[in-house]
């Protein structure tokens, strides 16, 4: 039996915008070498994304491309809004409402849930379904006043 992958959600309380902790989690994996596929919701997020990940650190940048362009099979980072790339495998940062139909393929999976309601009712959806197939996924708060990770498993 294959090794299922990690699946964490991060529940943001706060306003902050979902393409800013994507862009922190995408510098974190980054910096462990690790391949990331950033599922975004449409093409407009995909691209709001890609523009965050150019200016979001002023000390770091974090080599990435939009799943459209040439650079897509060479650089560390890879944003899609339709299904994930083969090329990237360790991590998937999931946006969207529902989950990934390939998700044994990565070692790890994110699952960013906004503040409203729908969002996070489609998160309830997606954390039921990961249980359902005999995943243990853990739950990360992001602290409204410190912007701090809360872990709960």
């Amino acid at each position: 039996m294959t090794e299922l992958p990690q699946v964490d959600f991060y529940i943001l309380n706060n306003n902050r915008p979902p393409e800013m902790l994507t862009c922190q989690l995408a510098h974190k994996a980054n910096e462990q070498g690790l391949k990331v596929q950033i599922l975004a919701r449409d093409e407009a997020m995909a691209r709001a994304i890609d523009e965050r990940l150019w200016t979001f650190n002023d000390i770091s940048f974090i080599p990435h491309a939009l799943v459209d362009s040439s650079d897509s099979d060479s650089v560390p980072v890879l944003i899609s809004w339709t299904q994930p790339a083969p090329s990237h495998s360790d991590v998937l940062m999931n946006l969207r409402r529902e989950c990934p139909a390939d998700p044994e393929r990565f070692s790890r999976i994110i699952e960013i849930v906004e503040t409203d309601e729908e969002s996070r009712q489609y998160g309830r959806e997606r954390f039921r379904n990961y249980r359902n197939r005999g995943y243990d996924p853990g739950t990360h708060t992001i602290d409204q006043a410190h912007d701090r990770f809360r872990a709960r498993r």
